[in-house]
């Protein structure tokens, strides 16, 4: 019976131990402190950051923000507010890192935010000044318009061409049709010479801009 009781004792301090260093686990890992940026979906590129730090009862000395290579270190705050001041080099996605140090040690932190521009993009109005007939079965892919006359690619496998278009009535000039493996895409023109690349083929055609004469093909090894 004292056996028995004796184990039971031993097995209930082993229980008493193991919970005692998971609790003891979970608190060490346990972030001593949560990190807030202001805003830090849409920062304004000219504004300063403004970064909150919630203490949990682990008072810090100091804490250091850094983003694109730059730096500020700011002393210990009662506030527990810091303004940022303007040390990013460019507008986008960043990680901040935010480094809180105490007398013993330190802890690091990053966080994700997005850097906006202080520029607002003028509203210009327009109007329609006029509307031009197109084939509608045609999937455009490319287009120029060069001395009056619009030139256009169009897509599809077994369906792409280079067409010469009156502007005015819509209707085709000339027209070749590709081979029906190649999917046709954009097209330009430089030097009497029309240049037209395709989606996944990889290939390329060069064509005499008067008589859609296929001069020559390059190859490249990016779709379209």
């Amino acid at each position: 019976m004292k056996k028995h009781i004796l184990l039971q004792a031993k097995y209930l301090a082993f229980v008493s131990l193991a919970l005692f260093i998971s609790c003891n686990s979970e608190k060490n890992n346990k972030n001593k402190f949560d990190i807030q940026i202001q805003n830090s979906n849409s920062i304004i590129y000219t504004n300063a950051i403004i970064v909150s730090v919630i203490d949990n009862e682990n008072q810090y000395d100091s804490i250091r923000f850094s983003i694109d290579s730059s730096m500020a270190t700011f002393a210990y705050s009662a506030s527990n507010s810091y303004a940022i001041p303007f040390i990013y080099k460019s507008v986008g996605t960043k990680n901040a890192t935010i480094t809180i140090f105490s007398k013993t040690e330190q802890e690091v932190y990053t966080k994700q935010i997005t850097i906006v521009s202080n520029i607002t993009p003028p509203y210009k109005n327009f109007t329609v000044k006029n509307m031009y007939n197109h084939d509608n079965q045609a999937y455009t892919q490319g287009l120029e318009f060069s001395k009056g006359v619009l030139y256009e690619g169009t897509g599809m496998r077994g369906e792409s061409t280079l067409r010469k278009v009156d502007l005015q009535t819509g209707k085709i000039l000339k027209s070749i049709q590709l081979a029906a493996n190649f999917f046709g895409e954009g097209i330009t023109i430089l030097h009497n010479k029309i240049y037209q690349i395709t989606w996944q083929e990889n290939t390329g055609f060069v064509y005499e801009l008067e008589s859609f004469k296929q001069i020559s093909t390059f190859t490249y090894t990016t779709e379209g």
